[in-house]
């Protein structure tokens, strides 16, 4: 693992604990999804679908999707955050899969094929504000990636790498 995946790592695992406590996982638990109805719309219906969230830290909008019938996985690269989604999910009586990968190397660690690939606000940042939603087709997957900021060229060829390192479980 190199230096700034190590580092990113190490600051995504002392983050967990607070944003589990500050993410309204109280609502989570009454069965509310907290997906805004922006992504909700954009992303579509998910009943039946067999969804894969990258970057999905403590997992609330992971399970939120469950809320909304979907079969999920969340994948991060934070075992710290894997353990609140994990507890959550139990609490909540939903089955889904937490993976622990670098989602640079993910498909190391992933044999599952899914329908759908989602990532969340902020998982991707930058220094803008300007909201975008970027949604590529790769086959019979439907990437979506929430930025908050105007995609430079350096994130772009990040985020081709990341699609290509991913699109081995495309169904």
């Amino acid at each position: 693992m190199s230096k700034f995946t190590q580092s990113n790592k190490t600051g995504w695992d002392g983050l967990a604990e607070t944003h589990y406590r500050n993410y309204h996982t109280d609502r989570l638990l009454a069965g509310k999804p907290l997906l805004n109805e922006v992504i909700k719309s954009e992303v579509g219906e998910v009943t039946g679908k067999k969804m894969v969230h990258l970057l999905c830290h403590i997992g609330t909008d992971t399970l939120s999707w469950a809320l909304l019938g979907a079969s999920v996985t969340g994948i991060d690269i934070s075992s710290e955050s894997l353990k609140y989604p994990r507890k959550l999910a139990d609490k909540m009586g939903i089955d889904a899969d937490f993976i622990e990968a670098d989602i640079m190397e993910v498909r190391n660690k992933v044999q599952s094929k899914y329908d759908l690939a989602f990532c969340s606000t902020g998982a991707f940042s930058g220094p803008k504000t300007r909201p975008a939603a970027v949604a590529e087709q790769t086959g019979r997957l439907t990437w979506i990636f929430f930025v908050m900021f105007d995609e430079s060229a350096l994130l772009a060829s990040r985020r081709q790498k990341f699609c290509t390192n991913c699109a081995t479980f495309v169904k």
